[in-house]
């Protein structure tokens, strides 16, 4: 990329995919409480799609779970579930006997609730193992630094699911995929506002002419990159170039993220 900038321009709304007020999430381990359920209920002879059936959600709510922890209004049910007190999944010790009895008498009553949190749970339709799931997710940007954080929506938005081979031919891993949904009009006629983009996280190399995830002092910006004379320019599609201008990138404040190497449009 090029060492120099003539001068920064001014970041658009326009220009940024939809993000999440949320601290960082480390999906390197797993939360402390979630580990504790999974012992759980692997103890009482359960597997993962029982327990996540017994409670109500999906596979993806589960993995979610998995790193933000459990949700308190979620808490009783599990709890029945596992047969397992709230303190002991919140701390690891069990409640005093005192409150024991008053935990007996919730759980008495959370059977009903089992049943209507499954009802009430969002239904998104796993359609099998020759599908593969890429999750909705929102980055945390700093201006100048090239890591992130990921927090995926995965409660609010189902994932796109692509079959197995897709991947394969393309040499895409899973898991170093993420979907992201445009705001704003810069993109167009290419990207609308609402399509939903796959980034490739693993593809970082800069290549003329291609649509990329960038780091822009802090935001998230997709931009078109091209080669002009020796330096690399974030280029919008839209033909309004007063509105829209290109813009030189340079890798002090310029921090490629990712390729888009999917879009998904209403727009015909």
């Amino acid at each position: 990329m090029g060492n120099t900038i003539n001068k920064p321009f001014e970041k658009s709304k326009q220009d940024v995919c939809l993000t999440r007020n949320k601290l960082p999430v480390n999906f390197l381990f797993m939360n402390e409480e979630a580990n504790r359920v999974e012992r759980a209920f692997r103890a009482l002879g359960m597997e993962a799609p029982e327990f996540q059936r017994k409670v109500g959600i999906q596979s993806q709510h589960w993995n979610n779970w998995k790193t933000r922890g459990i949700p308190k209004d979620k808490l009783p049910v599990v709890s029945a579930v596992i047969h397992r007190s709230t303190d002991w999944i919140l701390t690891g010790q069990e409640a005093s006997e005192d409150q024991a009895h008053g935990i007996q008498g919730q759980l008495d009553d959370v059977e009903g609730v089992i049943e209507a949190s499954s009802q009430k749970a969002p239904q998104f339709r796993e359609p099998g193992p020759d599908y593969l799931p890429v999750r909705m997710g929102g980055f945390h940007l700093q201006a100048g630094v090239i890591g992130y954080g990921l927090d995926f929506l995965e409660e609010e938005k189902a994932p796109i699911f692509f079959r197995a081979d897709w991947y394969s031919v393309n040499g895409y891993k899973p898991e170093r995929l993420v979907a992201c949904q445009i705001k704003g009009d810069s993109m167009e006629p290419r990207l609308y506002a609402g399509d939903i983009v796959v980034i490739n996280l693993d593809d970082t190399q800069p290549i003329d002419g291609s649509v990329f995830a960038i780091n822009y002092e802090g935001e998230l910006v997709i931009k078109r990159l091209k080669r002009d004379r020796g330096e690399w320019q974030l280029s919008s599609d839209n033909a309004d170039k007063v509105k829209h201008p290109d813009k030189v990138c340079s890798s002090d404040i310029c921090i490629l993220i990712g390729k888009v190497v999917y879009r998904q449009s209403s727009e015909i």
